[in-house]
């Protein structure tokens, strides 16, 4: 064999050892495993452990608002996303980074009792930078939820096709349109907060057999909302006039609607557990006369009076 030809063997050899594939480089990176206790997750969802099932997971009503949300600490790039689940009902688990499009896969109910997580493979998705968002959210769900989250696993495949990209002038514009939006929301929902400190409502509901109850609804200056029996339930302002109250079990909300002088709202007959129907302002404690429909020292005017 010639000089020439010996050299060019040995260089061939030299550069297929010094230059592995992207599947050698990903089989040298270990998964990414996202566990429940590092998921920042919406009310209605909680996490449980169980003497049967393998380690700690999230359960609840998974929805359109409701979500699992994990912080990813990963180099950019492009990644294979698997969860795995138990499913409770069927459904769609849907999966994003950011405000990129949502990957959907249908979860389909389970008859027999299942003691070991399945995967929901997700395919590659793009992870443009270090601190990006991955959400888990539900779509089409029937009682009594759609799944038990154990866990969810990325593994690095390449460098992320997305990462480079420069945001064109109508994504950026888009981006500052949102961010002022998002500034407005959460100025005008501390606002209803505000409002809502020291008033008292009342609302009606029906009882299984069809006998009706006042019940009534007080916030207390110091931010409190006290609602049948319970002395600190907790409630969150979507905007400055959406409402969301929580009763502790898993999915049970209300969503209340108020009117523009906030002297009565309405429940949102689509969300949480359809109650209360309807209410209207019974009183504003704190006042130096301390009656009935009399506004408290600093109150919001508009807060203030009896529905007629």
């Amino acid at each position: 064999m010639g000089m020439e030809m010996r050299s060019g063997l040995l260089a061939a050899l030299v550069f297929m050892f010094a230059s592995p594939g992207v599947d050698a480089a990903s089989e040298l990176r270990q998964p990414v495993v996202l566990l429940p206790r590092e998921a920042k997750l919406s009310p209605g969802l909680s996490t449980f452990v169980s003497s049967t099932l393998p380690g700690p997971y999230i359960g609840g009503w998974m929805d359109k608002t409701r979500f699992i949300d994990f912080e990813l600490k990963v180099e950019p790039g492009r990644y294979r996303l698997v969860a795995r689940i138990i499913p409770q009902a069927g459904g769609y688990l849907s999966a994003k980074i950011d405000e990129a499009q949502a990957v959907r896969r249908s979860v389909s109910k389970i008859r027999e009792a299942m003691y070991s997580p399945m995967e929901i493979k997700f395919g590659e998705i793009d992870i443009p930078k270090s601190g990006a968002h991955l959400r888990f959210l539900g779509d089409n769900i029937s009682p009594p939820g759609l799944c038990l989250f154990f866990q969810a696993e990325l593994v690095w495949v390449a460098p992320s096709t997305v990462a480079a990209k420069v945001k064109s002038p109508l994504l950026l514009a888009a981006e500052k349109e949102q961010a002022v939006k998002e500034l407005d929301a959460a100025k005008s929902s501390q606002a209803l907060l505000e409002s809502l400190k020291g008033t008292t409502w009342t609302f009606f509901v029906m009882s299984n057999d069809f006998t009706g109850q006042a019940v009534p609804m007080v916030f207390s200056v110091d931010g409190r909302l006290s609602l049948f029996g319970g002395a600190n339930k907790n409630y969150k302002a979507l905007d400055g006039r959406t409402l969301d109250i929580f009763y502790g079990a898993p999915g049970a909300y209300s969503r209340l609607r108020f009117a523009d002088d906030l002297r009565s709202f309405k429940a949102d007959v689509e969300e949480g557990i359809r109650m209360p129907r309807s209410g209207r302002l019974q009183e504003v404690p704190g006042s130096p006369t301390g009656r009935t429909g009399q506004p408290r020292v600093g109150a919001n005017p508009a807060a203030s009076g009896v529905a007629k």
